[in-house]
Order: structure tokens, then sequence, then C-alpha cells
């Protein structure tokens, strides 16, 4: 959990999202049964797609889920990807070196694999590719910049807390009781 938040905040610095809607698209990912690892990477990978394509990364998260938990994606789930604005279909073709004709067929029969859509979405965020220079042309600007500032005062203020909290529990809860006490007057 440690491990995902930590990169989820870099996501979110580096990407028009904030923290929490990154978060949330990592847990959705996870709740659908991918590892952290993965989900992490898919969240990094849906960021650039999203950021690129003005997409809903809350969507696509939940729709790359469902594909994982289901093992193979059918027309449906891909084309909620082509209402993104994503070019899946073209990209799958790339992949597999099969027509988006007869990959229309394989996902009505439920036959492309997750693998495929993961290997399509990791081809589509590539360096070099035309996302990933979208993506790295918002972290120019001054929304990339200045969602950096914001995810940095997230993890500031997070970290904070966190020492703080520390600070008075060693002081035996000094500062929460008082406090606490204080509250039941009021």
């Amino acid at each position: 959990a440690t491990f995902a938040m930590g990169r989820f905040q870099e996501i979110a610095a580096g990407t028009p999202f904030n923290l929490k809607q990154v978060a949330n698209a990592g847990k959705v990912m996870m709740a659908f049964g991918l590892d952290a690892a993965v989900a992490v990477k898919q969240t990094e990978r849906l960021g650039i797609i999203a950021s690129a394509t003005g997409g809903d990364m809350n969507n696509l998260s939940k729709n790359l889920g469902q594909i994982a938990a289901q093992g193979q994606a059918y027309t449906r789930d891909l084309t909620q990807f082509a209402m993104q604005g994503i070019p899946i279909w073209a990209e799958m073709s790339k992949v597999t070196g099969k027509s988006v004709t007869e990959l229309k067929k394989m996902a009505s029969e439920g036959k492309v694999s997750f693998d495929i859509v993961s290997q399509a979405i990791k081809n589509m965020t590539a360096e070099g590719s035309s996302f990933e220079k979208i993506y790295k042309e918002m972290q120019d600007s001054l929304i990339g910049k200045m969602q950096g500032l914001v995810g940095a005062f997230q993890e500031f203020a997070g970290t904070f807390v966190s020492t703080f909290l520390k600070m008075d529990q060693a002081l035996g809860g000094l500062v929460t009781g008082a406090l606490d006490a204080l509250i039941n007057e009021i």
C-alpha cells in the first residue's frame, strides 16, 4: 500500500489528475484482482492516455479492471475505450497482426485476451509514442506544473500530519487528548 501510494503521488504530479483520482483508479483495478505493482503501472498508463485524450480516468480503470477480471475483452469493453478517443482497435491490430475486422469478430466471441489489450495500452504510452509526447508537453505546461505543486503539497501535508501524530503519540497523546477534552466541552 505504501509503495502504491508513493507511485500514485508521482502519477498525480505528472498528470492533470489529483491524488484522489489517481488512487481511486488504482484501487478500482486492485479490486478487480490486479496486484498492486500491475495496478500501479496500468494506472500510470491510463493517466497518460486520459491526459492526452481528455478521457475519464475512473471509467478507463473500471473498464480495464473488468477486462482483467474476465481475462478477456468483449466488444462492449473495447468500445468503451474507443468512445474515449483511444485507438484501441488499431493498436491491437499492430499487436496481433490481425485486421480490425478480425479483432472485432474475436471480441464478439470473447477471444481477445487481457494481455492483448494490456500490450496495446503499453505500446500507446511507450517512450516516443504520440500519447507520451502529448503527456510530456502537458507536464511542461503551466497546468502540469501546478498539478506538480499540488501533488508535492499533498505529500508534504501527509508527511507533516504523520510526523505530528507520531510526536503526539510519543508524548502520550498530550495534544490530541487536550483537543478531545476541548471538543467535549463545546
